[in-house]
């Protein structure tokens, strides 16, 4: 029977940099498990994340700005290299929504960040790919940037493989297990048992099919539409660009397709990512972003992917233990926040443990 201090469910950004972090502790004999045969493959990082310095709301823009040198200057923190590539992003609101985000501004301008407020006819000037209307006005942050598929999940958790840790891939947790309240391990989907000291849910949106009792936790589900657009490959550097008003959302690759989405209105209860969606709902998502980008509208579409986030109602990330199961810690946020929240979270839950063993 396999033995260790800490159990992690899920390979994302979280529990790649939890992992990170333990290693760190000789002493804390930690090993991470993934269902799946790649780390990051739930998470945004997947596709090139987006670091950023804003968001609608003000701590997660706090936290967002916090965390920006993580990513900046990846090497310099964790020794390798991210791949990181500064394209700026741009926040479509409208203008009635300007005095909602004052505090916002007010803290970029407090805080030295390199950011433009655009009105439509400057806007359409310097970026003529993106549709305008007369009504929109944008914050251009130049700070922001792309990240390329899930580098960061893969160094930190390479990083943490010292000593005796761990990481399993293509090893599916069952369920969490028990003894009298609290936790003693788990149970893989071959029916292998692991115990552990303490075990840290990772796993985002999937983590409630792994609870096994009655628990409310402080994230849901939310499914997102992403798809990708072909076009013929030039040299460009436009902007990420997230569309408020209309939930809409995207990015230029370096390939020069474009992949983008919208948040959909219904919650999910899968456990498992949907995959590939059927024709209506990826043009559905094509029409909304054509909105956007006009040649979007004439452009190849290479099929979506439903994906799964977690998000929370207070709108920024948990690290919190269970109130039932003792030394069962979760985690979680949502759209992107892991990757704001991972030097964060990573500390929080390694200070956390630390404290019970």
């Amino acid at each position: 029977m396999n033995s260790y201090d800490v159990v992690i469910i899920g390979g994302g950004i979280t529990g790649a940099s939890a992992l990170y972090y333990l290693s760190k502790n000789k002493n804390i004999k930690t090993i991470l498990f993934d269902k799946n045969a790649q780390l990051g493959q739930g998470a945004s990082g997947s596709w090139g994340f987006l670091s950023r310095v804003f968001h609608h709301k003000l701590e997660v823009t706090k936290l967002a700005q916090q965390c920006f040198d993580y990513h900046y200057n990846f090497k310099e923190h964790f020794g390798g290299d991210n791949h990181y590539i500064q394209t700026g992003s741009l926040y479509f609101l409208k203008k009635d929504s300007i005095p909602e985000f004052s505090a916002h501004l007010d803290f970029f301008k407090s805080s030295n960040v390199d950011f433009e407020m655009l009105e439509a006819k400057e806007g359409k000037r310097r970026f003529p790919e993106f549709c305008w209307y007369e009504d929109d006005i944008a914050i251009y942050e130049p700070r922001a940037g792309l990240t390329g598929l899930g580098s960061s999940v893969n160094h930190l958790a390479s990083r943490g493989c010292q000593g005796e840790n761990k990481v399993c891939l293509g090893t599916g947790v069952k369920r969490i297990t028990y003894k009298n309240d609290a936790v003693c391990g788990v149970e893989l989907q071959d029916g292998t048992f692991v115990s552990s000291k303490v075990v840290v849910l990772c796993a985002g949106a999937w983590s409630t099919g792994l609870m096994g009792f009655e628990e409310q936790l402080p994230f849901f589900p939310k499914v997102i539409q992403l798809n990708r657009f072909n076009r013929y490959r030039r040299d460009f550097k436009l902007p990420f660009f997230i569309d408020l008003p209309r939930n809409t959302f995207g990015h230029h690759l370096p390939t020069g397709s474009f992949i983008g989405g919208y948040l959909r209105e219904q919650s999910s209860s899968e456990d498992v990512m949907p995959g590939k969606v059927n024709s209506i709902e990826a043009n559905e998502a094509k029409y909304e972003i054509g909105k956007r980008i006009n040649w979007i509208k004439n452009a190849a579409l290479e099929g979506g992917l439903c994906a799964v986030e977690s998000y929370s109602k207070q709108g920024f990330g948990h690290v919190k233990w269970s109130n039932k199961i003792k030394n069962l810690l979760y985690t979680g946020g949502f759209s992107c926040t892991g990757y704001l929240l991972f030097p964060v979270s990573g500390k929080k839950i390694v200070n956390k443990i630390v404290e019970v063993l």
